[in-house]
């Protein structure tokens, strides 16, 4: 399912931007880590994963500078995605969040929006709490997410990136 959400990020994205850096970053450190739990029962394969990946696994340190990979921020975030699902009564993907516009200042709207799993995200200036609320769209058959204007067409986001595949693939 991560994989699934941040395809766009890797493949889209600008080379430097943030979003497919922070992605990088995370299925990098879960390579890590999924491959020091496999050298134990095939050596041999870290090994190679190693040599591929041109990492030193006897010297695993990870050092991040940015801002909004602290230890706070995704504690905050984590806290944020327990309380949102705990209030939703239908699925994630078919929600639309409204958050208090302070966490405009900490996370973007897609951060927000993939980490909770919702349709879309509003920042309220008037509001303490999150509110849910219903998407009255389709469900895209891309995403899944409940953002398209039938159930047979893509949604907007989608057919933007089809379109851009497209035109790299030319």
């Amino acid at each position: 399912f991560y994989l699934d959400s941040i395809k766009d990020r890797l493949y889209l994205s600008a080379i430097d931007s943030s979003e497919r850096l922070s992605a990088q970053l995370a299925l990098k450190l879960i390579m890590t880590d999924f491959a020091i739990t496999l050298a134990p029962l095939c050596p041999l394969l870290v090994a190679e994963v190693s040599e591929h990946a041109k990492m030193d696994f006897s010297k695993m340190q990870f050092k991040v500078t940015s801002d909004s990979t602290s230890p706070a921020l995704f504690e905050r975030l984590k806290g944020l995605r327990k309380q949102v699902h705990s209030l939703a009564t239908i699925p994630m993907n078919q929600c639309i969040v409204s958050l208090p516009e302070h966490f405009g200042a900490a996370f973007t709207k897609d951060t927000l929006r993939e980490t909770l799993g919702c349709v879309s995200i509003e920042f309220m200036p008037y509001i303490s709490e999150p509110n849910i609320t219903a998407s009255t769209l389709c469900k895209c058959p891309r995403c899944w997410y409940f953002q398209s204007a039938s159930d047979q067409n893509a949604c907007e986001k989608c057919r933007e990136q089809c379109m851009f595949i497209e035109n790299v693939n030319r």
